[in-house]
């Protein structure tokens, strides 16, 4: 394919400077909910693809590497979210729920790691509109109703999960918005992989991305969202507490 051609294919495996990578076209189709369907790719494949498009976009050399480094990881952290989101809805033993949780753990922790160095992606789009309006006419549903699906899989599990319940609420809401949010950042990226010929897309998707990151990504759903607490609350509700609670709390049925 020429390098100014528009990605184009039905989700085949394509390479990213020689690494595997798909490009999910099925993911923009139309109004997915859940399960998506989306093929996962290495936290290495969305370096890659970052990579090439900020080559492409002409941004300072110095600025790629630590960019394509924190954007990609971040990337990989939605993707990885959204799959054991969905790896959680299909436990059918404690196992299942543990090894759930402990994915959607590390997905945060690919967002929670990256604050010091996320500072590279507002230097790289410097100039980058922030507006989002190049993404409004993508045909993805903006809610997927994964906290429905969270809902149902609680109340119909024959595990037997002992966490407080008004904390198991908290996990539902949290699941539910980062579950969207996450959706939402993949389907951006991938509709600019495939339209590489316009880099100024990648750059607003990744200037958006940045302030959605701090706006949020981290305050609203991944630390402890102080200004969602009932007054005098003292228990820390971000997914970084609620998720280790969750995988501590589940039994076989007793």
């Amino acid at each position: 394919m020429n390098d100014d051609e528009t990605a184009t294919g039905t989700g085949e495996e394509r390479r990213a400077a020689g690494t595997p990578f798909f490009y999910n076209e099925l993911l923009l189709e139309g109004g997915h909910g859940v399960p998506l369907p989306i093929v996962v790719n290495s936290k290495r494949g969305f370096q890659a693809v970052v990579r090439d498009l900020l080559v492409r976009a002409r941004v300072e050399e110095v600025s790629i590497e630590p960019t394509a480094t924190t954007l990609g990881a971040m990337l990989f952290g939605c993707q990885e979210f959204i799959a054991g989101s969905q790896d959680l809805l299909d436990a059918g033993s404690p196992a299942d729920v543990r090894a759930a949780s402990s994915r959607m753990l590390r997905a945060c922790r690919e967002f929670s790691g990256s604050l010091e160095s996320a500072y590279a992606i507002l230097q790289a789009t410097e100039g980058a509109s922030e507006s989002g309006v190049a993404f409004a006419a993508l045909p993805c549903a903006r809610l997927k109703n994964l906290g429905a699906a969270i809902e149902a899989f609680f109340e119909n599990t024959e595990l037997t999960v002992t966490m407080d319940l008004g904390r198991l609420a908290i996990l539902e809401v949290r699941l539910d918005d980062l579950f969207d949010e996450c959706s939402r950042q993949l389907e951006r990226f991938y509709s600019c992989a495939l339209n590489r010929s316009r880099p100024e897309l990648f750059l607003e998707f990744a200037r958006c991305f940045y302030r959605d990151l701090f706006r949020r990504i981290l305050p609203d759903h991944i630390f402890d969202p102080v200004k969602n607490q009932p007054a005098g609350g003292t228990e820390r509700s971000g997914l970084l507490d609620l998720l280790p609670e969750l995988a501590d709390s589940v039994r076989e049925p007793q």
